[in-house]
């Protein structure tokens, strides 16, 4: 796989703002027979301090990417581009990209539920996800830029809903950015896009096929949900528990990486962790209503348990551009900007007698498929002690992990990681940092702990059990508040 950097173009920096901290109100309404179901978002423009703004003179550009059902070659299809005429994004059925997709999915989800009534009502609650970029142009200066991913219901709109997102946009008001308008000729308004470079999957992989199953002609992967190593010579034995509860929707909430020249620098060696991308979690989630979960017992010195769910994780590569729709003589051109999404296209989902189910396993060895030298790599990760088990305290439950990183109330409960995928890239300079962007599955109710699991220790043998973790050194940000993630949900024992 080669990869190109063509242009290199300086522009006025911008902060990128996603809509990730922004002010996010979803609803879904009932609508008569002869309304069109559609996805419904306003946009509200607000001042730093989150009051509305009357703006005039002012330009809102939109760009909706939808993930696609395994029928399409593109794990992402464009289906609306344009200008908006109020603060009012609508994609609806008559669109025949979206409605094409939406149907696909519908499809799917019947096939899988049968004539099972729990399935059926099990179903309803399996969503898909959009990707949503919004630009804001004010006197010919850009003064908001967003990109995030939202969720939707196809049972939902085929059965005539309306789903209704209500954002709010903060502006810049720095009065040093330069118009971005050319300065000779006439004067013509910037239309903007992101466009999908590349994108590596199951697809890219080398490996042998006993840690992916083909379902429907599509690879899936064994994707690691947890993974527990006893590695000291003299160590307790250990035992766990993970369960995963269909009393409310499970599923993956995508990663956003953005940052100016992303490619180059990773390139030729010189991409710094601290500075040169942020990483922000979507506003929602692709969820299901199914159940999982297994159990280890007796793990000794040397083991390595792995539960595993099988899965399609993307990673996917996106340029911002800017392209001249007023003015078609003018060459389009990128403006620098790039994004790294981490997103799962599909879990496998069974039905077993009437219940639905994640298509997960277990292994008892650690996947080679994983590359601890990208995992566990010191420039992009540290190692830190979480907690330590002795006869007074023999086991420590997985939701007080979560509040170890979790200081922005993020929900952020069980990382993903796309090592295996960044391996396809062919360049260690992508592959190491590119590893540690991990997707998210949880809850979608705040309510619910992710894992009701417990990690505990079977037989004492009077020497302390350091639990260990590794923490990427990512920058999350979730508003103005900070944080950082483990690699994976990867628990040493030494």
């Amino acid at each position: 796989m080669k990869f190109n950097n063509k242009f290199k173009v300086a522009v006025p920096s911008l902060i990128i703002v996603s809509l990730i901290g922004m002010s996010i109100v979803y609803n879904m309404n009932n609508t008569s027979i002869n309304k069109v179901p559609r996805i419904l978002i306003d946009i509200d423009l607000v001042d730093q301090q989150g009051s509305i703004l009357n703006e005039e003179n002012t330009k809102i550009i939109a760009q909706v990417y939808a993930v696609t059902p395994l029928t399409m070659d593109q794990p992402l299809i464009e289906v609306y581009k344009g200008t908006l005429r109020t603060g009012l994004l609508e994609l609806n059925l008559e669109n025949k990209v979206f409605n094409d997709i939406v149907r696909a999915f519908v499809k799917k989800y019947e096939a899988l539920a049968g004539d099972s009534p729990y399935a059926l009502r099990a179903i309803k609650k399996f969503t898909e996800m959009i990707n949503v970029n919004i630009w804001v142009i004010k006197d010919h200066k850009l003064v908001a830029r967003l990109r995030d991913y939202l969720s939707y219901s196809p049972i939902s709109l085929i059965n005539g809903n309306i789903i209704r997102y209500r954002i709010k946009v903060p502006i810049s008001q720095d009065s040093s950015q330069a118009p971005i308008v050319p300065s000779d000729g006439p004067i013509c308004e910037p239309g903007y896009s992101w466009r999908l470079k590349w994108w590596v999957g199951p697809e890219n992989m080398t490996y042998n096929s006993d840690y992916m199953k083909y379902i429907n002609g599509k690879p899936y992967l064994k994707w690691p949900i947890l993974i527990v190593e006893n590695t000291y010579p003299r160590s307790n034995t250990l035992s766990g528990i993970i369960i995963i509860s269909s009393q409310a929707a499970s599923g993956v909430y995508y990663s956003i990486g953005v940052g100016f020249e992303i490619e180059s620098k990773l390139q030729n060696g010189s991409f710094n962790i601290g500075s040169d991308i942020i990483l922000y979690k979507s506003s929602s989630m692709k969820s299901y209503i199914a159940d999982s979960g297994d159990m280890f017992t007796n793990l000794d010195h040397g083991q390595v348990f792995m539960y595993y769910i099988y899965g399609r994780p993307i990673l996917s590569f996106w340029e911002e551009w800017i392209e001249w729709v007023d003015c078609p003589w003018r060459p389009s051109y990128p403006t620098g900007y790039q994004s790294v999404d981490a997103i799962l296209q599909d879990f496998s989902v069974v039905n077993e007698g009437g219940f639905l189910r994640y298509d997960d396993g277990v292994e008892y060895n650690w996947p080679y498929w994983l590359d601890r030298s990208l995992l566990f790599n010191y420039t992009f990760a540290e190692k830190k002690n979480f907690i330590v088990l002795n006869n007074t305290l023999r086991d420590f439950y997985l939701n007080e992990f979560y509040s170890l990183y979790d200081a922005c109330g993020f929900s952020f409960e069980v990382p993903l990681s796309f090592s295996p995928l960044t391996l396809g890239l062919g360049n260690k300079n992508w592959a190491i940092p590119l590893t540690l962007i991990t997707a998210s599955f949880g809850y979608e109710d705040a309510k619910f702990v992710f894992i009701n699991g417990v990690i505990s220790i079977d037989k004492y043998y009077y020497v302390n059990e350091y639990i260990y973790v590794w923490m990427s050194k990512f920058r999350w940000m979730r508003g103005t508040c900070e944080f950082h993630v483990p690699v994976l949900l990867y628990f040493e024992s030494y």
